[in-house]
């Protein structure tokens, strides 16, 4: 999956940034084990490993929440207090053509509690997945 979008909605200054994720096939009902990892306009970096639950609401409709703890490094813009970043997002997405969906993410990425601050930043963005292998 790519992803496209905007880092720090509710602290600005926001920052441009881009994603790659690859899901693996399920593996127990819709769960799929999940990597990543994006990197933000002033140079904040994530790498993330986790699960997604990636399940059809119609025909074309998918919905996906996922949630990955992983590695952050902050950018002058977006210091979340701690090295050690949880990740959760809500995705939408709808079937644009066989294997690849179009769709519009939001996320929350915080220190949960680990450090002091956690002021914590959420992403909205794009999302453009090919679906391979079997999926």
């Amino acid at each position: 999956m790519l992803s496209f979008g905007s880092f720090g909605l509710r602290h600005p200054p926001t920052d441009p940034f881009a994603g790659l994720e690859i899901r693996a096939g399920a593996f127990f009902w819709y769960l799929h084990l999940m990597t990543g990892a994006l990197g933000a306009e002033d140079g904040s970096a994530y790498a993330y490993f986790g699960v997604a639950l990636d399940f059809p609401a119609a025909d074309v409709l998918d919905f996906v929440l996922s949630f990955a703890p992983g590695l952050y490094h902050a950018g002058p813009n977006h210091n979340l207090g701690y090295p050690l970043i949880f990740h959760s997002s809500v995705e939408v997405a709808c079937t644009v053509a066989p294997g690849v969906r179009l769709g519009l993410a939001f996320s929350h990425m915080s220190n949960g509690k680990l450090a002091s601050p956690n002021p914590g930043v959420e992403t909205l963005s794009v999302t453009l997945t090919f679906l391979a292998l079997p999926y």
